[in-house]
């Protein structure tokens, strides 16, 4: 399925969704990823930039419990100038979950001065939890700004041993960090029910 994105945009869904979105000139789309159930198999979420000063913000947050598998996939393919790109995604995996990420960025040669940046973390909150990313750029163009970063690890030790010292329990502490975790996102989105929607989702995983 294609849509076409004709004016500013917020969308927060639970499933990436295998969609296709053309974002319009000086168009700027939020897309907000909320996920702390599974969804059946890889899902691929598509992101044309055909405007200039188009502008899409993916923001992911996965919370993973038990043996459940998140895999999915974005395509940003910048085909007009001074478009820009940010994903950012935030992955807590518990027990066995695991989260598979899959990010590629395409900057087409008419696409000069665009900037493509994405950044994925991931928690692992437990031995068994695990985290898959496979970012891949292509750029085309000769003026444009472009990067990507990845980090895993568990949570801090220190934090874990203050959280600890004023009286929390391990369970507390640790829901405390994962929250702390997120909100690094759910603070770039302006008041609205959007924002709303990812502060409820943090209390729903918390329970």
């Amino acid at each position: 399925m294609k849509i076409k994105v004709n004016k500013n945009l917020i969308l927060a869904v639970s499933e990436p969704g295998n969609v296709e979105y053309e974002i319009s000139t000086g168009v700027h789309m939020s897309f907000i990823l909320l996920a702390h159930k599974p969804w059946t198999g890889r899902q691929t979420v598509k992101f044309t930039l055909s405007g200039h000063d188009s502008r899409i913000d993916f923001y992911g947050l996965i919370s993973g419990k038990g043996d459940d598998i998140y895999d999915f996939s974005t395509e940003i393919i910048h085909a007009a100038e001074r478009s820009v790109s940010l994903q950012m995604i935030r992955a807590a995996m518990h027990d066995s979950s695991s989260a598979d990420f899959n990010g590629n960025m395409v900057i087409k040669r008419n696409a000069q001065k665009s900037d493509a940046h994405l950044s994925h973390k991931a928690l692992l909150m437990s031995p068994g939890a695990g985290s898959i990313v496979l970012p891949s750029m292509e750029i085309m163009a000769d003026d444009v700004k472009a990067g990507h970063a990845s980090s895993t690890g568990k949570p801090d030790k220190e934090a874990m041993f203050y959280l600890q010292s004023r009286g929390l329990s391990k369970s507390d502490a640790n829901a405390l960090l994962v929250d702390a975790f997120f909100m690094e996102l759910a603070d770039r989105v302006p008041a609205g029910k959007e924002k709303e929607s990812m502060i409820e989702w943090l209390k729903n995983i918390a329970k």
